[in-house]
């Protein structure tokens, strides 16, 4: 784990709006990673991060909804351009096949 850290400056944190992604999330803030975090609602709590760092961008997405979340991680990839980190805490509702089509996609070169 340290050395995907050490190797990349951004991450993407799923599930950032509460417990352990929005935990992760601060951490990681405070060690000057860009964070891109992905919460399915408001989250108060991150919001206040928000405010204090501004090396964080909130992103609101089911990512049950798998077209959506194709094209937000196309936004994000082609906004920030650098190497990435997955942190996974989505919590996983009624398509587990979707969250793991995410994952493959960011332990392997993105095809898009």
């Amino acid at each position: 784990i340290n050395r995907i850290l050490k190797d990349s400056q951004s991450g993407i944190i799923t599930g950032a709006g509460s417990g352990i992604g929005l935990s992760s999330t601060e951490n990681l803030l405070k060690k000057k990673y860009n964070v891109h975090a992905i919460t399915r609602s408001k989250s108060k709590k991150l919001e206040l991060l928000k405010n204090k760092y501004n090396n964080l961008e909130i992103y609101y997405q089911d990512l049950s909804i798998l077209g959506k979340s194709k094209s937000l991680i196309k936004k994000i990839i082609n906004k920030d351009k650098k190497n990435f980190f997955l942190v996974n805490n989505a919590g996983i509702r009624k398509r587990k096949e979707h969250i793991q089509y995410l994952i493959l996609n960011f332990t392997q070169t993105p095809p898009f």
